[in-house]
């Protein structure tokens, strides 16, 4: 880019953002004196999209693409900030104020650990608290309803706000799952597979409220009272062992499998004359066999 292209892009008023830029799944972007010129160019590149705010609202989204931000193409704005009207002067509006977001639509993972523990158990077998950790295999599928629900509780986002707020409401789910189903402390420890499917299912219901889809949970692992946080950390280290130990047999046969298939030991004597193997002949049908028989005879009838 040379002198001119630089001076040129620095105080352009269009917006251009790259994927590299990107610090999280929302990541605010900051224009000149924080507003939009009416009728600059809006560059959006693949795998995110674009949103407007102003205290706390959401306005237009836009998703990938190249867009000039014009009152045809804003018509969220045009109502609530009225932005095709006339000013009080009599003249036209040639630029707004607005918040700008860019928001990651590609899958992302988002490393969770609760803000605090669910409270399980009963008073006659004894009360005790459960947090989680794991990785949340996310993305947003819709941006406006996504947005919306962060701008609910900030009225504009600063970088890294948006993580903050997911944690929060994940917290909040997660402590509300749990205490509705209530498990108990050995399903913890034993790594029952029905806390987990619970949780995904669950959880899956409550992210579609606010605009996102749950691919998968990894790397679960459960913060228990410290007499069972050992057992069941052991038994994490079993299961794993199990595991691996399948998965090492599993590419063992598979390998042999493929070793197998490779090994074709049909004889061909002739180029491309092949001899079938007697497994074969005896397969076909009676019929097949006697087709077979007068070929042959004629073959045999023609060469003499």
């Amino acid at each position: 880019m040379g002198i001119l292209s630089k001076l040129k892009h620095i105080f352009s008023n269009d917006i251009v953002f790259n994927a590299s830029d990107a610090t999280s799944f929302v990541t605010p972007f900051s224009t000149r004196g924080g507003k939009i010129k009416l009728d600059c160019k809006v560059t959006i590149p693949e795998g995110f999209g674009f949103a407007l705010g102003h205290n706390g609202r959401v306005l237009d989204c836009f998703s990938s693409g190249e867009y000039f931000l014009s009152v045809s193409t804003l018509p969220v704005c045009c109502k609530k900030l009225k932005i095709h009207k006339i000013d009080k002067n009599g003249k036209i509006k040639k630029s707004f104020k607005a918040e700008t977001y860019f928001v990651k639509t590609s899958p992302f993972d988002f490393d969770f650990s609760s803000l605090e523990k669910a409270e399980l158990g009963q008073i006659s077998s004894g009360i005790f608290k459960v947090g989680l950790k794991c990785t949340l295999n996310l993305v947003v599928t819709n941006i406006s309803l996504f947005m919306s629900s962060l701008l609910e509780e900030y009225s504009y986002l600063k970088t890294g706000e948006a993580e903050k707020l997911l944690r929060m409401f994940t917290t909040e789910y997660v402590v509300k799952i749990l205490n509705k189903y209530n498990f108990a402390l050995f399903e913890f420890i034993n790594l029952n597979e029905a806390i987990e499917n619970t949780l995904k299912g669950e959880l899956g219901q409550k992210f579609e409220k606010i605009g996102l889809k749950l691919l998968d949970i990894k790397n679960i692992k459960y913060e228990l009272p410290k007499k069972s946080q050992k057992e069941y950390e052991a038994n994490i280290e079993k299961k794993n062992r199990e595991t691996q130990l399948q998965n090492d047999e599993q590419n063992e046969q598979d390998e042999q499998l493929k070793s197998n298939d490779n090994n074709d030991d049909t004889y061909v004597p002739f180029g491309n004359i092949k001899i079938e193997s007697t497994d074969k002949i005896e397969s076909k049908t009676e019929d097949e066999q006697f087709v077979d028989l007068n070929l042959e005879h004629l073959y045999y009838d023609d060469k003499n």
